[in-house]
């Protein structure tokens, strides 16, 4: 026979089980981040909760997704040039050319699969 208050309990807990689960598993992805690499973009990721079931992992830089998804070269208007500075260096190009992708969010998921497995194992394990 099933004990209803034991259902009960769970049909309460487990929800919230695995919302635990699903933060510490985009905290998990956002560390994973920053000890995979190096630097202020590495260590400006931060998971951000966006509903119940879903939480987001953004970088406070601006930069980000150029790094992530690459970017097409791109040219100064004319009479005009860009400015960046480079190792405390300031250089101006009229133009600069493509930048590969170098993907990094996706890597980190991928190596922290295992642990995010073992997280929602450990957190439905405690309710159910």
């Amino acid at each position: 026979m099933i004990d209803i208050s034991a259902l009960d309990v769970l049909i309460i807990e487990l929800p919230k089980a695995i919302n635990n689960a699903m933060n510490l598993s985009a905290q998990s992805i956002a560390s994973e981040e920053s000890e995979r690499t190096k630097g202020e973009l590495a260590k400006s990721f931060k998971p951000k909760k966006e509903s119940n079931n879903s939480f987001l992992i953004e970088s406070t830089k601006p930069y980000a997704e150029f790094i992530e998804n690459g970017r097409d070269g791109f040219s100064a208007k004319p009479g005009k040039t860009l400015r960046f500075v480079v190792n405390g260096q300031v250089i101006f190009r009229k133009s600069v050319g493509p930048a590969k992708a170098q993907p990094f969010v996706e890597n980190s998921l991928k190596s922290a699969t295992q642990e995010i497995q073992t997280i929602f194992h450990e957190e439905i394990s405690k309710v159910a």
